[in-house]
C-alpha cells in the first residue's frame, strides 16, 4: 500500500468534492444560470463538471488502494459499480458538453453512482480496515441522494440544486476520510513493527 498514493486519491476526491457544491452553490446564490441548456453558462458548467467528475473518479480509486473494501467478491463488485457510476457521470457530462444539453447516458449516473457507494459502504463496514468517522462516509455518501435528492425528484421531477450542490460537500468529506486512511494505515504499520 502506497500512503502517497492514497494521501493523492483522497486530496483529489476531497477537491473535486470542494469545487462541485462551491460552484453550484456559488451560482445558485450569484444567479449563474449554469443549468440552462444550450447556453455558454451551459457550456462552463459542464466544461467545469467534466474536471469534477474526472477527480472523483481518479480519487474514488483511493479506497480500493487503501484496502477499504477487503478482498471479497461483495468488496470487489461494490466498488465496481461504484466506480462504474462515477465513470458515467464523466462520459454524460462529456457527451452533454458536445450536445449543449444533458444526455441520456447523464441520467443513470447519480443513480447508479449512489447505489455503487452505498454497496462500497456496506463492503467497508465489513472489511473493518478503515475505523472511526472515515469507515462510515463511503456508505453516508451514498446515502445522501436517496435522502435529500431523490425525494425531490419525486415531488418536483427535478432535484434541488441545493441538494445537489451539497452531495458535492459531503463527497469533500469523503475525500479527506480517503485521505485520512493513509495515515491510519501509517499508525497501523507502526503498531504491527513494535
Amino acid at each position: 500500500m502506497n500512503r502517497q498514493t492514497i494521501k493523492r486519491a483522497g486530496t483529489l476526491y476531497a477537491i473535486g468534492g470542494a469545487i462541485w457544491f462551491l460552484f453550484i452553490v456559488g451560482s445558485i446564490l450569484v444567479r449563474f444560470p449554469w443549468s440552462e441548456e444550450h447556453t455558454t453558462a451551459f457550456s462552463i458548467a459542464e466544461t467545469i463538471f467534466i474536471i469534477v467528475q474526472t477527480l472523483l473518479l481518479i480519487g474514488f480509486f483511493g479506497i480500493w488502494q487503501s484496502g477499504g473494501v477487503g478482498q471479497g467478491t461483495f468488496g470487489k463488485v461494490a466498488f465496481g459499480l461504484g466506480a462504474l457510476g462515477h465513470l458515467l457521470f464523466v462520459l454524460g457530462e462529456a457527451h452533454s458538453l458536445i450536445l449543449g444539453e444533458l444526455a441520456p447516458i447523464f441520467f443513470p449516473a447519480a443513480p447508479v453512482t449512489a447505489v455503487g457507494l452505498v454497496l462500497t459502504g456496506i463492503a467497508v463496514l465489513q472489511a473493518k480496515q478503515w475505523q472511526g468517522w472515515t469507515r462510515w462516509m463511503p456508505l453516508l455518501t451514498g446515502l445522501y441522494p436517496f435522502l435529500f435528492m431523490f425525494p425531490f425528484v419525486v415531488i418536483n421531477g427535478e432535484p434541488g440544486s441545493y441538494a445537489i450542490g451539497f452531495w458535492g460537500l459531503v463527497r469533500l468529506v469523503l475525500g479527506l476520510a480517503i485521505y485520512a486512511q493513509a495515515s491510519e494505515s501509517a499508525m497501523a504499520a507502526g503498531e504491527v513493527a513494535r
